[in-house]
């Protein structure tokens, strides 16, 4: 400066008045604020600390005008990282590779509200609105969206979408993705849930569901699997249930439910197929077939068609299930059947022991009609024996 030399120059003030003529504006206000810091120590030393700043091109604490990228920059120009320190303690640091480290416990906010942080025990992810719950143990999670694993001390669990998984405490190994996906999941491990509101597990384990409000009626039923927007399970406690289709409802355990009420056909190109393999079978009871064609004889079969449907285009021929079920639902040690469903086996096998009862009724009868007809060929033979002894005997008459 004009009026500032290395060693201290000092000026008497008409001096410097004369020497800070023609000097713009910046320059005289420095002036006087090196001056303020010789003439008072520890008044201007601040101020003195700022022109320096200035001097040498340092970054202003108060904000910088006139920078120039990249010329200007913030960081550091050899190998050493750059780090970030708050109340002293490093919280960020940019390594000389390029690689961003945030400190264990780093959380990073937008408007006040977290969105992205790693806190609670190894490996746990979290990147959202107010996603995780800062408190909260649990290893290896990931969560992405609003209000995610709010208080998971579970491990291993995936999280994707609005509240997914949002009360979510012990369970592990769980996979939610969609909008409030598995959300009351408490305990529940090995779920997976894919859908708007799917799967209202609470501590059910090892279910799947798959669709918007899939599976949502269960609460503590595990192992089971429903497919299809709106498909579930009747009741929150059945286990390895499967229902397929929209709005198709299981409403047993051990069951497979395919499509719902309005399904008027379910097709293939081959016949369904079932397992009928001796070696997986036990508990067999000779049934009489004759009884069997006895009984299937007084069931009412009628044509008929599903309420609601058109009685038009779906008529259908067949035995009400409460029939049958009367007449065979008892073999004299379990229980066949329902009184709402038909098996295609069991009738199968009903029809079987009536056609083997009518095979025996033919054989019977074909025994029958050959003793009738040697019956009949013995009466011919003796009527032809007769006739020729009355032919003699009016021949002698004759004669």
């Amino acid at each position: 400066m004009r009026f500032f030399k290395r060693g201290g120059l000092a000026l008497g003030l008409a001096g410097m008045m004369t020497a800070l003529q023609g000097c713009s504006p910046k320059e005289t206000a420095t002036a006087l604020l090196v001056l303020l810091a010789l003439i008072l120590p520890g008044c201007g030393e601040d101020a003195l600390q700022e022109v320096n700043a200035q001097a040498t091109g340092d970054w202003s604490v108060t904000g910088n005008a006139g920078i120039v990228a990249p010329t200007n920059f913030l960081g550091t120009t050899d190998a050493a990282d750059l780090v970030f320190r708050a109340n002293n303690t490093e919280v960020m640091r940019i390594e000389s590779g390029g690689n961003l480290n945030l400190v264990t416990g780093t959380v990073i906010e937008i408007n006040g509200n977290r969105w992205i942080h790693a806190t609670g025990a190894t490996n746990n992810v979290y990147i959202g609105d107010e996603a995780g719950n800062l408190a909260a143990g649990g290893g290896a999670n990931t969560g992405v969206g609003s209000g995610v694993l709010q208080s998971t001390t579970g491990g291993n669990n995936t999280a994707m979408g609005n509240n997914a998984m949002f009360d979510n405490t012990s369970g592990d190994l769980n996979v939610a993705i969609g909008s409030r996906a598995l959300i009351n999941n408490v305990a529940g491990d090995e779920n997976v849930a894919v859908g708007v509101d799917a799967l209202g597990s609470t501590t059910g384990s090892g279910n799947t569901a798959v669709g918007r409000e899939a599976m949502n009626t269960n609460t503590t039923g595990s192992n089971n699997t429903t497919i299809g927007n709106d498909s579930d399970v009747s009741s929150g406690a059945l286990t390895n249930a499967t229902a397929i289709g929209f709005n198709a409802v299981v409403d047993a355990s051990n069951k497979v439910r395919i499509g719902n009420n309005s399904v008027t056909v379910i097709e293939g190109q081959v016949d369904f197929t079932f397992t009928s393999d001796a070696n997986q079978k036990e508990n067999h009871l000779s049934v009489d077939p004759q009884f069997t064609l006895e009984k299937l004889s007084r069931i009412p079969v009628t044509s008929w068609n599903y309420i609601g449907q058109d009685p038009q285009q779906l008529r259908h021929y067949g035995p009400t299930a409460q029939d049958f079920y009367a007449a065979f639902g008892h073999d004299g040690m379990g229980t066949i059947g329902s009184t709402t469903t038909l098996t295609g086996s069991d009738v199968d096998g009903v029809l079987i022991l009536s056609v083997q009862a009518l095979y025996d009724l033919n054989l019977q009868k074909d025994e029958r009609i050959e003793q009738l007809e040697g019956e009949v060929e013995t009466l011919k033979s003796q009527l032809d024996a007769l006739l020729q002894r009355v032919e003699q005997l009016e021949a002698a008459s004759d004669g």
